[in-house]
């Protein structure tokens, strides 16, 4: 049996860029299938009034640093309430305080989203938020994936490159390469397991982009 799940999405964005294209475009397929989908993003930007023209869920929330703490505590008590499965944090200034409360609230699954090729130093607040608040990290590109990994010291069942539009498939890779893969992806499993959800999701996140429809852009 199919599994469907609440989907909360955040950002702190105020323009009609790529990222928030795909969170719109995501947001409408999910939608169409079964799932539940919240939108957390501030008030009367692009994202926030087609997510409320097309029907979905909205909350206005305007994540400025001078209201962090009154921020913190309205998604504390909307996670409460809403009970979502999944949260995804798209943006710098609201991934630490979603993700956080998220995280207070037990939110089964916690998803950092990069979606620019921004070069994340690491420092302390990053590593908390990357290592501790994330369950996952989706990127849309290698470059961005690896630059993190070195970064962060992450490995490859924490962070996942989902790119724009079809995946193309990746080159097979020779049989040294192939064997110290598997012996790297065995010792992860063994101390870092992706649950079903988690599975899940991100096959949902690249269904989608492999099934992108381009009429939501």
């Amino acid at each position: 049996m199919r599994s469907l799940y609440k989907i909360m999405h955040t950002t702190c964005h105020n323009q009609w860029g790529s990222s928030e294209k795909r969170i719109f475009n995501e947001s409408i397929w999910m939608e169409k299938n079964g799932h539940k989908i919240i939108i957390v993003a501030p008030k009367d930007t692009p994202l926030f009034l087609k997510a409320k023209e097309h029907g979905l869920k909205v909350y206005d929330l305007e994540f400025k640093r001078l209201s962090i703490i009154r921020d913190y505590k309205f998604l504390k008590h909307l996670l409460h309430n809403e009970k979502p499965d999944v949260i995804t944090a798209h943006g710098t200034r609201d991934a630490r305080i979603a993700l956080y409360a998220a995280q207070k609230n037990r939110v089964p699954l916690r998803i950092l989203s990069q979606q620019n090729s921004t070069k994340i130093r690491n420092s302390w607040l990053n590593r908390v938020i990357y290592k501790k608040l994330s369950h996952y990290i989706f990127t849309t590109d290698d470059g961005t994936k690896n630059h993190l990994k070195k970064v962060f010291k992450l490995n490859g069942m924490q962070i996942f490159s989902i790119p724009d539009g079809i995946i193309e498939p990746e080159p097979l890779p020779g049989k040294s390469e192939a064997q110290q893969v598997k012996k790297t992806r065995d010792h992860v499993r063994k101390h870092h397991t992706i649950d079903a959800m988690g599975r899940d999701i991100i096959r949902i996140y690249r269904l989608h982009q492999v099934k992108l429809d381009r009429q939501y852009l």
